[in-house]
């Protein structure tokens, strides 16, 4: 075998100087890797780019709620801030404009208060207008200017309406109006006293709107 080899690398040799190599073939491969890939954890988690398809949500998922307009009275001035001097003993003494949204499913009637609860007539505070039987539908109450089937009550002042805002001179009163929703009619009439009606209200109404008002004198 060695004469063979050496036979052929002498008949490889074209005597010009050089000398072709024989190749050689190799003789070990690259070993293939073996190890197992790293596996991560199962996760609920939702990633950017997964298939979510009949996953997707609903009006149904939501609490209809939670998007629902909160019941709110307004008045002519800001929860907490002054009343404007008309509404008082020291202006024209008329009634505010009141309006009213997101009234509840269930309402039948819309009533109000305004009262002074630092001010005590017989136990009970001083009810300077109540009004019941408001159609939820009218929105607002203009002043005096009552819609069809709403009434006044007798305020503490011993007067059917409404009963200017007059805290003692050198003073500070605080106004609270209060604005009822209720489930059903109010069983009073015109020139019922008012805390007859106020505790009828107490007794049916199943929300209750506040907001309150100073006057400085």
């Amino acid at each position: 075998m060695a004469l063979l080899i050496g036979s052929l690398l002498t008949a490889c040799d074209t005597g010009d100087g050089t000398t072709l190599q024989v190749p050689v073939a190799p003789t070990t491969t690259v070993p293939i890797d073996t190890t197992p890939l790293p596996s991560l954890p199962l996760t609920d988690e939702v990633l950017p780019g997964d298939d979510v398809a009949g996953d997707t949500l609903s009006t149904s998922d939501f609490d209809e709620t939670e998007f629902a307009e909160p019941f709110s009275v307004i008045a002519p001035w800001l929860d907490g801030g002054p009343v404007d001097p008309r509404h008082t003993c020291d202006g024209a003494g008329d009634a505010p404009g009141i309006a009213w949204t997101g009234v509840p499913d269930g309402t039948v009637e819309i009533a109000l208060s305004l009262v002074d609860e630092a001010n005590m007539v017989d136990g009970r505070p001083f009810a300077h207008w109540v009004v019941a039987g408001i159609d939820p539908a009218a929105g607002r109450l203009v002043s005096t200017d009552l819609p069809p089937g709403a009434f006044e009550a007798f305020n503490s002042s011993g007067e059917v309406g409404y009963a200017s805002l007059c805290p003692d001179p050198g003073t500070t009163g605080v106004y609270v109006l209060r604005l009822f929703a209720v489930g059903q009619q109010v069983e009073a009439g015109f020139g019922a006293p008012a805390a007859d009606v106020l505790d009828v209200l107490d007794a049916v109404s199943f929300d209750v709107a506040t907001l309150s008002g100073t006057v400085t004198r």
